[in-house]
């Protein structure tokens, strides 16, 4: 007598030799459309940056004590909301005129055309702040090339971010300006104080000290306090003069220092090889995909009586 668990899967195996031609036929046609569509699928390239944000709250030149130092959360949770935003979406798809890259450029809707640009830029385009407490920047493509030049563009608009957050630049045009400006009025009283003194012949030791002055006519009397204060006006304007040099100088190398305001910890690299499975892989899974198809099939038309399993015993005894 047969053993239970053989009567259980007798009636399987018999179904599995009556339709082995046709289970077979079902996971060659399967696997041929699937190798077919991995010949025609176009690799594709990851390029991945990995850096941190600094410090915004003592970057600052306003700071006397400013230093550029790796940043905390809040720095990257701000890069990271910059990285997701709209609008370095939109300046990635301009430059780089995704519509006519990606074959939109037909879709006669504008907001249609601009869903789908930014869903396949969303897939393509991942950050994530990493346990290391590192934002990590992956630009995938089927162009290797492209994968790079979008991933060295949104590094530069980081930069570009981190350097309008800090406002190095800003203080250091402002400074300059106001440089200009105590320069230019230094000149002026400068002009001022010689036109004067040459005309009513006023001489003074110092701006501080109140000699008696060389008058040789009695216009000097009334000229001469003018002169006095206007040589004390001088004096306070070369030394605001100097105090903006000094910043000025400060300010110069915080902005040379800023330059890369961010630290790079793994800089964006051109991709040589694609990513993914090898795609005899991705072919042994489809097969093996394609046979536990067939064979959950086969079962459940089994069960709905579609199929029969042909007994031979049955046949012998009809014989």
């Amino acid at each position: 007598m047969p053993h239970p668990v053989w009567r259980s899967i007798e009636p399987y195996l018999i179904l599995l030799k009556a339709y082995k031609w046709h289970l077979s036929t079902f996971v060659l046609s399967l696997t041929g459309i699937l190798g077919l569509l991995l010949l025609y699928l176009p690799p594709s390239y990851v390029c991945e940056m990995e850096f941190v944000p600094p410090d915004f709250s003592v970057a600052s030149p306003l700071l006397k004590n400013a230093a550029l130092v790796p940043g905390g959360s809040s720095d990257l949770e701000r890069l990271y909301s910059y990285l997701q935003s709209y609008s370095l979406q939109q300046m990635v798809i301009d430059s780089f005129n995704l519509y006519r890259y990606y074959q939109l450029e037909d879709i006669p809707s504008p907001a249609r055309r601009a869903r789908k640009v930014r869903r396949i830029l969303e897939r393509n385009l991942s950050v994530r702040i990493t346990r290391n407490a590192t934002l990590l920047v992956s630009v995938k493509d089927t162009s290797p090339q492209m994968a790079y030049r979008m991933t060295v563009f949104i590094k530069r608009k980081v930069e570009e971010f981190c350097l309008s957050l800090i406002g190095a630049q800003k203080a250091l045009t402002e400074t300059t300006e106001r440089l200009r400006a105590v320069l230019d009025e230094i000149n002026r009283l400068e002009k001022d104080i010689a036109e004067v003194r040459t005309k009513y012949k006023i001489i003074t030791s110092s701006p501080q000290t109140s000699l008696f002055p060389f008058v040789p006519t009695p216009e000097s009397f009334v000229y001469y306090d003018y002169v006095l204060s206007r040589e004390t006006r001088l004096t306070q304007l070369q030394q605001i003069y100097a105090t903006l040099l000094e910043e000025k100088l400060r300010r110069e190398e915080l902005a040379r220092i800023y330059a890369k305001p961010i630290f790079i910890i793994e800089p964006p690299y051109y991709p040589l090889y694609p990513v993914g499975p090898s795609r005899w892989i991705l072919l042994l899974v489809g097969a093996l995909g394609a046979l536990a198809l067939g064979l959950g099939a086969l079962g459940y038309f089994y069960h709905l009586g579609w199929v029969s399993v042909p007994y031979p015993q049955a046949e012998a005894v009809e014989s």
